[in-house]
């Protein structure tokens, strides 16, 4: 059986960013704050990749005359 996820096209790093600040969170509530914070940091990195490559590009400049 093979799942079709092209539903999750363009989520899935959305997904996986707030999966960590949850986890993150749980981490920090159980006690363990280096764990917690590295987590957190993780998922925050995870949305600012994501809204990088979700810019667009400039197209390259032309050198005028």
């Amino acid at each position: 059986m093979q799942l079709n996820l092209d539903i999750l096209q363009g989520y899935k790093t959305y997904i996986a960013a707030v999966g960590l600040l949850a986890l993150g969170v749980y981490q920090l509530t159980g006690g363990d704050l280096p764990t917690g914070i590295h987590s957190i940091l993780a998922g925050l990195a995870a949305f600012g990749l994501r809204s990088a490559l979700a810019r667009p590009t400039a197209p390259p400049a032309t050198p005028s005359k």
